[in-house]
């Protein structure tokens, strides 16, 4: 495994893998399911952006820490990412990754801007090295994470869908698929 030093990369110069994963109703079995099998010491970083209502209070870290060995913790403002760290984002909040940064913006309803914080994220990740950064939408209602993923796609990243017919929930990963 490479060592990950101050910049995001990696000792050999490459940037961290990063896989983000967009989920909404339905999506905690899947979650479950991707992380009971995920690596836990490649030094990869997981970014789950969960499409809640802005006041739901989400136990997913305590439900993902019974699943997987890798560290699970909170977006802060200003984090850098880890390898072998799971990230949640807050459910009123939106998350976005500049050079390996998190930067947050509170949800405001009065900002007239709807809550799509799947697409948020996706979003900034177009930039971010293409072959390193995979984006991942499973299980949800409505079609949050289509423009972020098509985005992704657009510059190169791998864009992976939940297949529908196993989704609890499955316009999420229809609307991607039909992008």
């Amino acid at each position: 495994m490479a060592e990950v030093g101050d910049t995001g990369r990696t000792g050999d110069g490459s940037v961290m893998p990063l896989i983000a994963l967009g989920a909404s109703a339905g999506g905690l079995e899947a979650l479950e399911a991707f992380f009971n099998a995920a690596p836990t010491d490649e030094g990869w970083c997981f970014v789950v952006i969960q499409h809640l209502s802005p006041d739901y209070r989400s136990m997913m870290k305590n439900l993902l820490e019974r699943q997987s060995y890798l560290k699970i913790r909170h977006v802060e403002e200003g984090l850098k990412l880890e390898p072998n760290t799971v990230y949640l984002n807050k459910p009123s909040e939106f998350v976005k990754l500049q050079d390996d940064r998190f930067t947050i913006r509170a949800y405001d309803e009065a900002d007239g801007l709807p809550h799509l914080p799947i697409d948020y994220f996706f979003n900034s990740l177009r930039d971010r090295a293409p072959k390193r950064t995979f984006g991942v939408v499973l299980s949800g209602s409505g079609s949050d994470g289509t423009r972020g993923a098509v985005s992704m796609h657009g510059a190169g990243a791998a864009i992976l869908v939940q297949t529908p017919h196993e989704a609890g929930f499955d316009s999420m990963p229809q609307s991607v698929l039909k992008s």
